[in-house]
Parts: structure tokens; C-alpha cells; sequence
């Protein structure tokens, strides 16, 4: 029998094992001689320098830990069929000015921008974190009778009635720690297909280009936002399907803005001052999971403050509710709403 590859070989020969959660072609687009300044999402007065090949990338972020060792094809089919067109895309529509309807452009960067929505940092916690509360919740649920039955099925004959009161109580302390072994299995397998899903909720909109005289905006390590109707007011409770607009920053002087398809907006391309920079900043620095990008040499954080952020795993009865982008002030009120109704709200 072959032993196991140890951790860290790679299956079927060499390849880059740092993944990019986003792409560096895109952070090029903030860059300065290939360097970005990441800013800490919770305290907007440290910041440090980092080249774009080490931004927002961990090793193996997007491989599958075998056997035989770490598995890139995730990977490899992300930066060819999701991340190299979009590049190609993004630069026809907002470089060299492709009207913003010109479907084959329009259709990859939808594509691309569903991938990006749920594909980093912020995302993988939020799906471990609610793991680990459901096999909490159920194991203190368990009774004696439901371990001891589970035992018996699994073919283990060693536990007894005995035994497994004990696992029940131990259970329902909750002294224990629950380990996620294959992070990247769970959260590529919950989250792409909905990729599917949410890639209309793009293509479909009203598309908008900010234009700004100068560099005055930020990107993160989610760079997607989506804006309610209070725009002033990041972590609405609503989503993708209610929110009013959905942002992304193209670049330090461009912004994308997507609005419902029922909202009555002009497409086009726009020219913009400090307000809308303001607010597009403010949404884009709430939703960063860690890290906030800007380009060298600008400060467009200036002032700004955001709303405290919520968890996103909380928990209303025998309820376990995910949501990675409220503030506490809407998580508040989704709470109440599941208290009186017994369910999350519905726009």
C-alpha cells in the first residue's frame, strides 16, 4: 500500500498554490508599482504595503486536501474559465468604453461578479462558523436513546446505554471544541450553486458607471456591497434580490452601480463628486471581511466611520440563522421579527 503524499504536495505536479480570494488583475487596478495598501477593517488607522502577487491570497485557499495530496482544480477552472475572461471583459466595457449592455461583455463580469460575491474570506467563515452552531445545536438535542441507536448503526458495539447518558451530558454542557477538517470542501460545495443563482441578479440590472476626477475610492477583500434604501446606512437585513444597488469599485476613479431592474434608472455612465464617493467608501469598507484596499498615495477613508457589524451566525429559538453583512442595528430587528413571527423577514 502507498502511503499518503504528507500535506502540502500538490496532485498532478507543480502549480501556483497562492490563490488569490481576489484577483490580482483586479487589484492591479489600485496598484502603484504592483503595490496596494490593505487596511484593517476594524481599525481604519493601521495599514501596511503589500504586493499585489501576496494581497489577499493564501496558499492552497481554493485546493482540495486527498490523499494523494492538495487538488488545484478549482483553482486552475477559476482563473480560466471566471477570473482571465473577466479581465478581458471588464477592460472592453470600462477601458475602452463597450456600450454597458453588450451582452458577451455584460454576461462575464455577471458571471465573475456572482463568483467574487461568495468566494472569499468572509464567506468561508460565515459557512464554518454556522457549521460548527448546527452540530452544536444538535448535539444538544441528542438524547441518550438517538447516541446509543447512532452507535449501534455505525456498527460500534462498544457503547453502551451507560456511555452514552455520559455523551448526552457532555453534549448538552457544550464544554467542546468542533474542528472543520475540510474547510474548503464545505464552503466551495454550499456556495457554488448559488452562483447559478445569483448571477442574474447582475446581468438583470440597471447597470451605471460613476466617473470620478480623481482617485477617491477604496475596494476590499469582498468588494461587492449592496445598498437599501437608506444609503446612507450599510447592513441593511435585505439581499441580493431586495437591495436597491449592488456596488463594485472598478478602479480608484470608477464604481458600478447596478440597480432592480423595477427602479426607474437611466443607464449610462455619469460623472460624480465627494457624496456618492462617500457613500459608495462606506458601504464597500462595511462589507471587507478583514481588509480594505486603496491605492498608494490616497486616503479616501478620511472621517468615515461604519456601523458595528453583526455576527454573522446568531441563533433565535432552535432557529440558526446566516447573514454575513448586517449591522447590529438590522440584526436587531431580524431578530424580533423571528421572535414574533417565526421566521427571518421577507422584502
Amino acid at each position: 500500500m502507498t502511503a499518503p503524499a504528507p500535506p502540502g504536495t500538490p496532485k498532478g505536479g507543480d502549480f501556483p498554490k497562492r490563490h488569490h480570494t481576489v484577483p490580482k488583475f483586479y487589484l492591479e487596478r489600485f496598484a502603484v508599482d504592483e503595490q496596494v495598501e490593505l487596511i484593517y477593517r476594524d481599525d481604519f488607522a493601521r495599514s501596511f504595503p503589500i504586493n499585489i502577487d501576496r494581497a489577499l491570497a493564501e496558499n492552497h485557499f481554493y485546493s482540495f486536501e486527498t490523499d494523494d495530496g492538495w487538488d488545484p482544480e478549482f483553482e486552475k477552472v477559476l482563473a480560466l474559465n471566471i477570473d482571465d475572461p473577466a479581465s478581458a471583459a471588464i477592460r472592453r466595457m470600462f477601458d475602452e468604453g463597450r456600450a454597458l449592455n453588450a451582452p458577451g461583455p455584460r454576461e462575464t463580469i455577471s458571471s465573475f461578479l456572482a463568483f467574487q460575491s461568495v468566494r472569499g474570506f468572509r464567506e468561508r467563515h460565515a459557512l464554518v462558523e454556522h457549521h460548527k452552531a448546527v452540530a452544536r445545536k444538535m448535539a444538544s438535542m441528542a438524547t441518550p436513546e438517538m447516541i446509543l441507536r447512532s452507535a449501534r448503526d455505525r456498527g460500534d458495539e462498544e457503547m453502551t446505554a451507560e456511555r452514552s447518558a455520559d455523551a448526552a451530558d457532555f453534549a448538552r454542557g457544550g464544554e467542546y471544541t468542533i474542528k472543520v477538517h475540510q474547510e474548503a470542501s464545505l464552503h466551495l460545495g454550499t456556495v457554488m450553486p448559488i452562483v447559478l443563482k445569483l448571477a442574474p441578479h447582475f446581468y438583470e440590472r440597471t447597470w451605471r458607471v460613476l466617473e470620478f476626477p480623481s482617485p477617491c475610492l477604496v475596494t476590499s477583500d469582498a468588494p461587492i456591497a449592496l445598498v437599501d434604501e437608506d444609503h446612507r446606512a450599510p447592513g441593511s437585513e435585505g439581499g441580493f434580490p431586495f437591495a436597491q444597488q449592488i456596488l463594485f469599485p472598478i478602479d480608484p476613479q470608477r464604481a458600478l452601480l447596478m440597480f432592480r431592474a423595477d427602479l426607474e434608472v437611466e443607464q449610462g455612465r455619469y460623472p460624480a463628486g465627494a457624496r456618492q464617493a462617500e457613500v459608495i467608501n462606506r458601504h464597500v469598507a462595511f462589507s471587507a471581511h478583514r481588509f480594505i484596499v486603496r491605492k498608494p498615495g490616497t486616503d479616501p477613508l478620511a472621517g468615515l466611520t461604519v456601523p458595528e457589524r453583526a455576527p454573522a451566525v446568531y441563533e433565535v429559538r432552535d432557529m440558526i440563522g446566516l447573514s454575513v453583512n448586517q449591522s447590529v442595528e438590522a440584526r436587531a430587528k431580524v431578530v424580533e421579527h423571528m421572535k414574533r413571527h417565526g421566521r427571518p423577514p421577507r422584502r
